[in-house]
């Protein structure tokens, strides 16, 4: 489910993929969580309105990065503080309920920001795991401590990123692209994990997530 942005800005759409998403292996292992139905980008679409934006660069399918495998096949986009004005399409607030049910260690999230503001740490957000007991625990994202923008430039220390790539348009001004592997630590592996929230609170960059996979 997806709680849409409001804010009134005029001629807006509500932001969909427009090349089509890979479909996913049938052999892919249910650790790596089935995003098909939530992406609203296409990694070869030009993101955010902006041609030649894409990731394309990005290896798609079943991908493997810090020794943990992802399914890479799309973009979930959330909004963030002035996403509408800036690109005139209208991106969730949140993606709720994306089925897992699984025990597992740990969650992994392979993702980034977008709309990029000069703030130093700040939450920009939460990833909430809801679990078969009806509790449920979040995990705060913070900018600039576990998620970065995708662009990076030649100046920032991109250690901790988990891939790095380019496009058209961060090539023309001396930029790149990347993307963050998040570990988050299950404190209840005992408890199946029946699904996960993605949520924005709007206030500065919108998380993007491209991939979740849960360790055993």
């Amino acid at each position: 489910m997806m709680k849409t942005q409001t804010g009134g800005y005029p001629h807006t759409k509500v932001a969909s993929n427009e090349q089509a998403i890979p479909g996913r292996n049938p052999l892919t292992n249910n650790r790596l969580i089935d995003l098909t139905d939530y992406y609203n980008s296409a990694l070869n679409d030009n993101i955010h309105h902006k041609p030649g934006n894409t990731l394309s660069d990005l290896p798609s399918g079943i991908q493997e990065f810090d020794k943990i495998s992802f399914d890479v096949r799309g973009v979930i986009q959330l909004a963030g503080n002035r996403s509408a004005e800036i690109t005139t399409l209208v991106y969730p607030e949140n993606v709720s309920g994306i089925p897992v049910d699984l025990k597992g260690s740990a969650i992994h999230f392979l993702h980034a920001s977008a709309w990029n503001i000069d703030a130093e740490k700040m939450q920009i957000g939460e990833y909430r795991m809801n679990y078969s007991d009806g509790q449920s625990t979040s995990f705060p994202l913070v900018y600039r401590e576990n998620i970065w923008d995708w662009w990076g430039n030649l100046s920032e220390i991109d250690q901790a990123s988990a891939w790095r790539g380019k496009n058209e348009r961060t090539t023309s001004v001396g930029q790149h692209i990347r993307l963050f592997h998040l570990s988050w630590e299950n404190p209840f592996p005992e408890k199946t994990i029946l699904s996960v929230d993605l949520i924005s609170n709007c206030k500065g960059p919108g998380p993007m997530i491209i991939a979740i996979t849960v360790s055993e």
